[in-house]
């Protein structure tokens, strides 16, 4: 990778270039899926293999090491800071090493290979591109025992196509093991002008590629590295600071390498020759101290501002450091350094995740934990508690150190996103003010108070989403239906009205066996009169309400009766009426009852004409045992009894009981009273009118001389 340009290599290159037209061949862009179960085959000559797209860089650097040059495996010379090291000898591959014998290369010592995923073209469309080896590779060396890690050649010009080929490599692994990192080659293009070389980037764009591209393959679980060649870690990239997030893979073909920064990988030689391989293979060495702290970092939530985490010692680590990767994965934090084996460092609730790097006691970087993510405690265990109409009750297991949680609802067909419904302090709460017979979905999240106070503010942190649970909610009853009013053929019913309704459906039948309810009409409002009834008849009344489309639950049943031809004969709101006691008070605007009748049949006839002598408004009580008491409001007119009783009806009775009420009740009335007749025959045609407080014969004396005008 790391090129000494040679005029017989240029020579070499040259001659080559005038094969690609003739010799390219097409690769499909898109990653094949490591679960494809046949082997790429490779296809090349004797003496140069096919390059793989005409703007393969890695083409001319196969062709440079196959003029044969130094090799200095054996005459290394390691930096005094990796004495206590492990140095073990490793290989990396593309598709131009062509077929390899994996079980001769474990064989020769060789005991780890990063294998090239793909690249993309230097020339001016980009195309990402699959190493067609790659799957062939990367199954052969682990089945011989090699352990493997992955690099991919970038030509990227900005940090959203370096995410996108970070995305290419995940997708081509599909969450395959690796035992090493995925490694960013930055670097240029041999022989020729790349994209990247031409599109003028700063030393800090080009970094800036390269924290890209590792940040998005490490928020995926993996870990990730930079290679680059000596010159271009010292000049052209930030390398200094790369080495301090991110192993680093340094190439420097000499007896031994000047990098002084933190680096984890040297490769040393474009030109080794391995049993098992064909042609010059790139040599490394990779210094490790055998032990890492992956897979040890755990951690927990202590409150809403802190995270406490711990992990286990690292052969050879003298100090550990935080850091915390946002949920962009592009944004890494340095939290804490410390020699401890754990630490508490401020939370983010925010998809963050958090991972621990480990340095030697010369600053060199050798190792990275696992990655967590810390949302605090999850709730997995909303359930329903109740369900009315209007509302849902939900309960859950409360998570330690939360303030409080949120809750949230959403129509189940999917037509809206969830909303927030309230705020709740204790491990249950309730949703209301719901539309009736409707499917809602509901879920909550704890969330933690900054300052410690017990309720949600704009600054609180919200932590992760819980299960969620739907139901269908109780259709509405309404329980308050009741009489407002009746006459002859008209009876009036209202209710309460209930929320988020859009409307009524009232029914009707008569109380008689048999019979069946009759939808009458759908209305908005919450009162309804019925007219059309027959006289002195029976019925009994409901009504439904309407969600749309979706009927509530039948209401009470309402027991009524409309009245006679005239009001001051009432039949009780009973067909058992034979059995009834009724009484019926006159009771003036005093609250004075001015006059009484009782009747054990359960029909009741008050020839309260007489009265008329009275005048005023009255209000005529009329109690039946075991039914409703029911008011009256009765105008008495001061006049004498004339032939045209059109103004007085409505204070008559049938008091000859011929069925109807017509002059001979009035005649009756004068004739019992001008010829006064013994008060138990006459009782029920006085008042008491000189306001003694009884009925007696000084009333019908009184009642005659008005009659008779004196």
């Amino acid at each position: 990778m790391f090129l000494f340009k040679r005029l017989s290599v240029m020579l070499a290159a040259a001659a080559a270039c005038t094969l690609l037209a003739a010799a390219a061949m097409t690769v499909n862009a898109e990653p094949q899926s490591l679960s494809d179960t046949d082997d790429l085959a490779v296809q090349a000559s004797a003496d140069i293999p096919e390059p793989v797209t005409k703007d393969d860089a890695g083409y001319y650097k196969f062709l440079e090491r196959s003029q044969k040059s130094e090799n200095y495996a054996e005459n290394l010379v390691h930096q005094s800071r990796f004495n206590n090291y492990q140095k073990i000898n490793g290989i990396d591959v593309s598709y131009y090493q062509s077929d390899i014998d994996w079980a001769k290369v474990k064989a020769s010592g060789i005991e780890f290979a990063i294998i090239r995923a793909g690249y993309r073209g230097y020339g001016s469309a980009g195309t990402l591109v699959q190493d067609p080896s790659f799957y062939t590779y990367l199954r052969g060396a682990k089945a011989a025992g090699v352990k493997v890690g992955v690099y991919f050649y970038t030509q990227a010009i900005n940090t959203a196509e370096a995410q996108a080929e970070a995305q290419f490599v995940l997708d081509m692994l599909g969450g395959a093991s690796l035992d090493m990192p995925i490694y960013y080659d930055i670097e240029g293009v041999d022989y020729d002008t790349g994209r990247l070389d031409s599109a003028g980037l700063s030393v800090e764009q080009k970094t800036n590629l390269c924290r890209a591209f590792c940040n998005k393959i490490i928020s995926a679980g993996y870990q990730s590295g930079v290679y680059a060649n000596y010159s271009w870690l010292t000049y052209v990239i930030d390398g200094a600071s790369l080495s301090k997030s991110y192993p680093i893979w340094v190439a420097h073909y000499n007896y031994e390498t000047w990098w002084t920064n933190a680096m984890e990988m040297w490769q040393y030689s474009g030109t080794g020759i391995v049993p098992g391989i064909n042609t010059y293979t790139d040599m490394n060495v990779w210094y490790t101290t055998g032990n890492s702290i992956t897979t040890t970092l755990t951690g927990s939530v202590t409150d809403c501002n802190t995270a406490s985490l711990s992990w286990k010692k690292g052969t050879g680590a003298a100090r550990y450091d935080i850091y915390r990767l946002d949920s962009s994965g592009s944004n890494e934090v340095k939290l804490a350094s410390t020699t401890s084996l754990s630490a508490n460092v401020p939370l983010d609730l925010y998809n963050a995740q958090y991972y621990v790097k480990m340095y030697n006691s010369s600053n060199a970087y050798i190792g990275m934990s696992n990655k967590i993510k810390l949302q605090g405690g999850t709730v997995t265990s909303l359930a329903k508690s109740a369900v009315t109409a209007n509302s849902f009750t939900m309960t859950w297991d409360p998570v330690s150190s939360a303030t409080g949680y949120v809750l949230y609802a959403k129509k189940a067909d999917g037509s809206e996103s969830y909303t927030r419904r309230g705020y709740v302090y204790t491990n249950s709460g309730t949703v209301s003010d719901l539309p009736t017979g409707a499917k809602y979905t509901f879920c909550i999240r704890p969330f933690y108070n900054p300052a410690g106070k017990k309720a949600w503010t704009d600054d609180c942190v919200l932590g992760p989403v819980s299960n969620s649970v739907s139901e269908l909610l109780e259709a509405g009853r309404i329980t308050s239906v009741s009489l407002k009013g009746a006459t002859e053929n008209t009876i009036s019913i209202g209710w309460s009205p209930l929320k988020a309704v859009t409307g009524y459906r009232v029914y009707i039948k008569k109380n008689e066996d048999g019979a069946k309810f009759t939808r009458v009409a759908d209305i908005t409002a919450s009162s309804y009169t019925y007219t059309g009834l027959d006289a002195r008849t029976q019925y009994i009344f409901v009504v439904r309400p309407l969600y749309g489309s979706v009927l509530g639950q039948l209401s009470n049943e309402l027991l009524a009766s409309t009245v006679t031809p005239y009001p001051v004969s009432i039949i009780s709101d009973d067909e058992t009426a034979a059995s009834r006691s009724i009484t019926a008070k006159l009771i003036d605007s005093t609250g004075k009852t001015r006059f009484t009748m009782y009747s054990k049949n359960g029909y009741i006839n008050l020839p309260v004409n007489a009265l008329t002598l009275l005048g005023g408004e009255f209000t005529l009580r009329i109690s039946a045992t075991g039914c409703v008491t029911r008011d009256y409001t009765v105008t008495i007119k001061d006049k004498k009894f004339a032939e045209d009783f059109s103004g007085e009806i409505a204070v008559l009775g049938d008091v000859n009981m011929d069925g109807t009420i017509n002059t001979l009740d009035v005649m009756r009335v004068k004739a019992a009273l001008i010829n006064y007749s013994p008060l138990n025959d006459y009782q029920a045609l006085l008042a008491d009118l000189n306001a003694d407080g009884e009925v007696n014969t000084l009333d019908v004396m009184a009642l005659k001389a008005k009659l008779l005008g004196l």
